[in-house]
């Protein structure tokens, strides 16, 4: 998704899901991918008078393109490999 959008903060990525991903783990995985270094974030600053949390804007790295992209290729691998027909 990201890497189709370039930019999004999570609860947009949760919304686009459309219902495949859950609030709560996405931003736990959102986490999780960024100390893996698969993605990297931004705050948005709080606009003035502005109440809540900022938002936090999630990008592919380098790596987690490349990880993407060697998934995408394994995942069709494995499916040609058990293509029975």
């Amino acid at each position: 998704m990201l890497i189709q959008h370039r930019e999004l903060f999570g609860l947009q990525m949760v919304m686009l899901s459309e219902g495949r991903l859950k609030r709560g783990t996405a931003y736990v995985t959102l986490g999780r991918m960024v100390r893996k270094g698969y993605l990297r974030s931004r705050q948005d600053p709080l606009p003035p008078g502005g109440i809540g949390l900022p938002r936090r804007y999630y990008t592919a790295t380098e790596l987690g393109t490349r990880v993407f992209e060697a998934w995408e290729t394994a995942e069709r691998a494995f499916v040609a490999g058990n293509d029975n027909s």
